[in-house]
C-alpha cells in the first residue's frame, strides 16, 4: 500500500462506517425513537403549561386515560423492536408483529374496561368527569357491542401473545366437551329421559374440566414466560459480551517461507437478508499464516425460539434445555511446539516447515509441508570464456551446481512419529499424511486439557440447520481436529458400528445420537427401540413416547424376540412399498393417498457382546439381514460393543456395516479389527473418537460431544410433559401377537429361535454351575429339550435326516453346501437333527456322528 493510497483511505472509512453502523443497528435505533416518542407523548398529554393546548384538549376528549395506555403500547413495541436487534431472524420478525397485535388487543380491552369508569379529575388541564376515563373511544366501547370486542380483544391477545398456552387451553377445553358430550349422549341412549339429571351432572364435570385446562393453560403459560425472560437475559448478555476476540497469529517464520493465507471468519454473521446486502467490509486483515479458531462465533439463533412445533402437531424441545458450550480460552505454546517439531525433522535430515496451526477441543494438528531434496555437486567455476577460474594461491575454484531437486517423501515424516512424541513430551501422537484436501501432513498432539463439546453448540451450528432442513435423520457427532462442527445424517449412514474400551465414550455417543433425534423428530417421525443389557445407560429414555414397544429392553434373552419383530416389521414395509409401488420410505411418505406416514425405526443396541453370547446364530443372521436390506424401509441399526473382537463383530457384519466409529481400543489388533487400519490404539479416551463415513476412504478424527444426565432428564420430562399429546406405544408381546395375526411363520420362526437361545443359556449356565462347585457329574448332565412342536419344525428337515444318512458324519457346513441353505438354518436343521436322535451332541468338533445311517 502506498502512502498516497494509506493518507486517502480515512477520508472515504468514517462515511463508510457511519452507515455501516446505522445498517447494522438500525433496529436499535427504531426502538429508541420509539420510547423516545412514548415518553415525549406522555409529557405532552400530562404538563398543561406545554403548547398546542387546543389539540391536547381534542386528544383528551377522545382517548382520555387511553393516551397513557397507547404510550405504554409504544414503548413496549419499541423494546421488542430494540429485543430483535438481539436476535435477528424472520421467524422472530414474525413473532414480533404478533406479540405487538397482541399488546395492541390487549390495550383496547383495557381501554373499554376504563370506558366504564368516570373520574373526577383532570388531565393536562382537561376534565376527565366530563369525557370519562376513557374517553369517548372508551365510552363507545362501554357497550353491549364494545364489550363483546373486548372478550374477543382479550381471547386474541392470549392467542397472540401465548400461542402454546392458548392451544393447550382449547384442547383441553375441547377434549372435555367432547367427552361430556359422548357421555351424555351415551346416557340418554340408554336411560332415555331420566338421564337428565345425569346430563346435568355430565355438563357439570366438562365444565370444571374446562376450568381444569384454563388453568393449566395458565399456569403453562407463566411457565413459557419465564422461559422467554430469561433467553432474553442470555441473548442480552450474548451481546453485551460482543463478538469473539480474533485468533489469528502468524506462524514462526521457517527456513522456506510458507504461502500467505487470508484469515476468514470461521461463521458468517448473525445478521438478517436484508442486512447483509447492505453490509461491507471496512479494512481487510492482513495477509498471513492464519490459526484457526478453537469454537466458532454463535450460531443463527433459529432454534432459540421456545414454540418450535413439528409438521404433525408435536412440540418440540426448547433449544435452552442443553447446556451452553464452555467459553473458549486461548492456548499459549502452541508456537513454540512448531518451532520443536521442524528443529526435531531438521535434526533427521527433513526439511519441512509448520505452515498451520488448527486447535481442535482435545488435539492440535500442525500442518506440516514437506520441503526439498537439494542434490549438488562440485564443479570447476570458469569465466565467460570457458576458462577455468583459479584464485590467488593458484587453486582452481570450485562452485556448488544443483543436480536435481525432488520432495521429501511422507514416509520419512511419518516413521518419526515416535521421535516427535519424545520431543514434545507428549503421550502419543497421530499423524495423518496426507490431510484431505490440502498438501500438507497433520501431526496431532493431545492438547494439555481437553475442552467439552456441548451438544446445543452443534444443534445450533449452520451445518446441522442446513441437513436438518433437508429431512431425514440429522445426527450431530462432535467436533474435528479444525473445530468445524461434524454433522452426519443416519439415513445415509445407513447403520453404524461403534466400538471402543470401557470408559472411552462408546455410551456418550449413543447419548449423543438420540438425543439428536429427540430434538429434532416427534414420534411420529421417528420410533426407538432400545438394547441396554447394562440397565443403566439407557433406561433414562423409558418413559419416552418415541419408543416403540413401550419399555427400553434390559434382558439378553428377548433380543432375538426383538430382533424377530423388526425383521417382520421389515417385511410389513415391503409389501406396503409393494401395494402402493414406492421404492423407498421417502417415495412412501410423499403419497398423497397413504393413510398415515410412515416413521422411522432406529434399533439400539448397547452392547453387542453380551447378545452374541446368548445366541450368536440367531442375533448375527438377523442383524446381518436387517443391515442388508431395512434401509429402504427406514429402519437402521446402532450397534456398539467394547470388545471388537472377530466372534463378535464377525466379517458378516463388518461387511454390512459402512459406517464405523472406534474409540480408544487396547491393543491395534482391536483397531484393525473394528477400522481395518491401525491408528485407535493411540487415541486419548473420553470422546477422542475415529469416525470412517460410508463414502469416505479415510477416518476422520473427532472430539465427541457430550451429553449430561441432567440434560437427558430434561429432554425426556419436555416429552413427557402433559401438553404432549400421547403416542400409541404397543408391549412386545402385542407386537408379537400382531406379527401372529399377520404372518403365523414368522412368529413360528422368532419362537423356535427364542427357544433354542434358552436351551443354550440354561445348558451353560448348568454347567457352569457344577464346575464351579467342583461336581464330578457335569459331564453327565444332559438337558432333554423333548420332542419339537410340529409346528417349529424345518420344513426341509426330511431331506436333511436323509442326507445325514448317507454320511458317517455330518455339519453345518456339509448341510450348507448339499441343500443350498444359509448358516443359520443350517445350524437350526443339525439341532433339530440332534433332538430328533439322528445324529449325536457336540463332542467338541464341527461334525457330529450320525447315529443310524441307512443300509
Amino acid at each position: 500500500m502506498t502512502s498516497s493510497t494509506a493518507s486517502r483511505r480515512p477520508k472515504r472509512a468514517l462515511p463508510d462506517r457511519i452507515s455501516l453502523w446505522i445498517s447494522q443497528h438500525r433496529r436499535l435505533i427504531l426502538g429508541a425513537l420509539l420510547v423516545l416518542v412514548a415518553a415525549a407523548f406522555s409529557g405532552w398529554v400530562t404538563v398543561a403549561s406545554l403548547p398546542f393546548a387546543d389539540q391536547r384538549e381534542v386528544v383528551v376528549h377522545w382517548l382520555g386515560g387511553g393516551a397513557y395506555l397507547l404510550a405504554a403500547v409504544v414503548a413496549v413495541v419499541g423494546v421488542l423492536t430494540g429485543i430483535q436487534w438481539v436476535r435477528t431472524t424472520v421467524r422472530q420478525d414474525r413473532r414480533l408483529a404478533r406479540q405487538s397485535a397482541g399488546i395492541g388487543l390487549a390495550a383496547l380491552a383495557i381501554w373499554g374496561v376504563a370506558g366504564a369508569i368516570t373520574p373526577d379529575a383532570s388531565l393536562g388541564g382537561v376534565s376527565l368527569s366530563r369525557y370519562g376515563a376513557g374517553g369517548q373511544v372508551g365510552a363507545w366501547l362501554d357497550s353491549p357491542v364494545g364489550w363483546g370486542l373486548i372478550l374477543i380483544g382479550l381471547a386474541g391477545a392470549f392467542a397472540l401473545i401465548a400461542p402454546t398456552a392458548a392451544q393447550a387451553v382449547s384442547n383441553a377445553a375441547g377434549r372435555a366437551l367432547e367427552r361430556a358430550l359422548r357421555w351424555s349422549g351415551r346416557e340418554v341412549k340408554q336411560k332415555g329421559p331420566e338421564a337428565l339429571g345425569a346430563m346435568a351432572r355430565g355438563v357439570g364435570r366438562g365444565a370444571l374440566a374446562v376450568l381444569v385446562g384454563i388453568w393449566a393453560g395458565v399456569l403453562w403459560a407463566a411457565r413459557e414466560l419465564r422461559l422467554a425472560v430469561r433467553t432474553i437475559r442470555e441473548q442480552w448478555r450474548e451481546s453485551r459480551g460482543g463478538a469473539p476476540p480474533s485468533r489469528s497469529r502468524s506462524v514462526p517464520a521457517a527456513a522456506t517461507p510458507a504461502p500467505a493465507h487470508q484469515a476468514e471468519p470461521a461463521w458468517p454473521p448473525m445478521t438478517s437478508a436484508d442486512e447483509s446486502e447492505s453490509t461491507a467490509p471496512v479494512s481487510e486483515p492482513p495477509s498471513q499464516p492464519k490459526r484457526k479458531p478453537t469454537a466458532p462465533s454463535a450460531a443463527p439463533s433459529t432454534l432459540r425460539t421456545l414454540d418450535r412445533t413439528a409438521a404433525d402437531g408435536w412440540r418440540l424441545p426448547p433449544i435452552n434445555l442443553l447446556d451452553e458450550d464452555p467459553a473458549a480460552t486461548m492456548r499459549t505454546g502452541a508456537e513454540e511446539q512448531a518451532q520443536i517439531i521442524e528443529r526435531t525433522l531438521a535434526s533427521f535430515g527433513v526439511d519441512a516447515s509448520v505452515t498451520q496451526i488448527n486447535e481442535g477441543p482435545a488435539i492440535t494438528q500442525f500442518g506440516v509441508e514437506p520441503g526439498w531434496e537439494v542434490k549438488t555437486r562440485l564443479t570447476p567455476a570458469k569465466d565467460e570464456s570457458g576458462t577455468p577460474l583459479l584464485d590467488e594461491h593458484g587453486q582452481q575454484v570450485m562452485q556448488t551446481e544443483e543436480v536435481s531437486r525432488t520432495r521429501v517423501r511422507v514416509n520419512r515424516i511419518t516413521r518419526l512419529a515416535d521421535d516427535l512424541a519424545l520431543a514434545l513430551a507428549a503421550p502419543s501422537i497421530r499423524i495423518e499424511a496426507p490431510v484431505p484436501g490440502q498438501p500438507i501432513v497433520g501431526v496431532e498432539v493431545p492438547n494439555a486439557d481437553t475442552r467439552i463439546v456441548a451438544l446445543r453448540g452443534l444443534i445450533e451450528s449452520p451445518e446441522f440447520l442446513q441437513m436438518a432442513s433437508q429431512g431425514g435423520l440429522p445426527i450431530a457427532l462432535g467436533r474435528d481436529v479444525t473445530g468445524n462442527p461434524v454433522i452426519t445424517d443416519l439415513t445415509h449412514m445407513p447403520h453404524v458400528l461403534i466400538a471402543g474400551a470401557t470408559g472411552s465414550g462408546k455410551s456418550v455417543c449413543i447419548n449423543t445420537i438420540i438425543s439428536s433425534l429427540l430434538m429434532q423428530k416427534s414420534p411420529e417421525e421417528v420410533r426407538l427401540i432400545l438394547v441396554d443389557p447394562k440397565r443403566v445407560e439407557l433406561t433414562n429414555y423409558g418413559s419416552a413416547p418415541h419408543l416403540a414397544f413401550s419399555h427400553v429392553v434390559t434382558e439378553p434373552d428377548e433380543v432375538v424376540s426383538v430382533l424377530g419383530v423388526v425383521v417382520a416389521e421389515m417385511d410389513r414395509r415391503y409389501r406396503k412399498l409393494e401395494e402402493y409401488r414406492a421404492r423407498n420410505i421417502i417415495a412412501y411418505n410423499a403419497l398423497p393417498t397413504i393413510d398415515k406416514r410412515m416413521p422411522y425405526w432406529v434399533v439400539v443396541l448397547d452392547e453387542l457382546a453380551d447378545m452374541m453370547m446368548a445366541a450368536a446364530a440367531e442375533v448375527e443372521g438377523q442383524i446381518v439381514r436387517l443391515a442388508q436390506l431395512a434401509r429402504a424401509v427406514g429402519i437402521h441399526l446402532v450397534i456398539a460393543t467394547q470388545r471388537p473382537s472377530v466372534d463378535v463383530v464377525t466379517g458378516l457384519i463388518k461387511a454390512n456395516f459402512p459406517t464405523r466409529i472406534a474409540f480408544a481400543t487396547t491393543s491395534q489388533t482391536d483397531a484393525r479389527v473394528i477400522m481395518d487400519r491401525a491408528g485407535a490404539e493411540k487415541l486419548m479416551g473420553r470422546g477422542d473418537m475415529l469416525y470412517m463415513s460410508s463414502d469416505s476412504i479415510k477416518p476422520r478424527r473427532v472430539q465427541g460431544a457430550f451429553v449430561s444426565d441432567g440434560e437427558i432428564e430434561r429432554l425426556i420430562e419436555s416429552w413427557a410433559a402433559p401438553h404432549q399429546s400421547g403416542s400409541e406405544q404397543q408391549t412386545l408381546d402385542e407386537a408379537l401377537e400382531g406379527i401372529s395375526e399377520q404372518s403365523p411363520e414368522a412368529v413360528s420362526e422368532v419362537a423356535a429361535r427364542a427357544a433354542q437361545s434358552d436351551l443354550r443359556t440354561l445348558t451353560s449356565t448348568l454347567e457352569s454351575a457344577l464346575e464351579a462347585d467342583g461336581s464330578d457329574e457335569a459331564a453327565d448332565i444332559v438337558v432333554e429339550p423333548g420332542p419339537i412342536p410340529t409346528a417349529e419344525l424345518d420344513t426341509r428337515l426330511g431331506e436333511a435326516t436323509e442326507l445325514a444318512r448317507e454320511y458317517e458324519r455330518v455339519s453345518a457346513s456339509l448341510l450348507q453346501r448339499r441343500m443350498r441353505v444359509g448358516r443359520p438354518r443350517a445350524e437350526r436343521l443339525i439341532d433339530q437333527l440332534e433332538q430328533s436322535g439322528v445324529i449325536e451332541g457336540a463332542d467338541g468338533g464341527r461334525s457330529r456322528r450320525v447315529l443310524a445311517r441307512s443300509d
